[in-house]
């Protein structure tokens, strides 16, 4: 079963950054943007799932804060002119899924208004 998880993990990070460097040709810099986006997202994603498991404390809060941050920072800096890519955190989703919006309006997701950025397993 853990096998099979991380194929299908893996393989959604091979389609995300497909996607994104489908979205931006001309952007030499996707590869990295897109490492250090996944990584970000998997700590986010962590941070949301060990406050539905434990509850809130301050140091967690925090450290979703600065997390939420390094994203916002991350995304602020991309494209051409910067923030072609805008961060969407759902305070309402307890998995802490990192969503993303494009300027160019490219979905993904069953909504049709984000790209879910792979975060892999918890």
């Amino acid at each position: 079963m853990a096998n099979r998880i991380d194929e299908q993990t893996a393989a959604a990070r091979v389609r995300f950054v497909d996607l994104m460097q489908t979205e931006y040709p001309d952007d030499p810099g996707i590869p990295e943007f897109c490492r250090m986006l996944m990584r970000l997202s998997a700590t986010h994603r962590r941070l949301r799932v060990e406050y539905r498991r434990r509850g809130e404390t301050m140091y967690r809060k925090r450290a979703e804060f600065r997390c939420e941050m390094r994203i916002a920072e991350l995304c602020a800096k991309f494209g051409q002119s910067g923030g072609d890519v805008r961060p969407f955190f759902d305070a309402n989703q307890d998995d802490g899924i990192l969503q993303l919006r494009l300027l160019t309006k490219l979905t993904d997701d069953f909504s049709q208004v984000h790209i879910c950025v792979p975060a892999g397993r918890i």
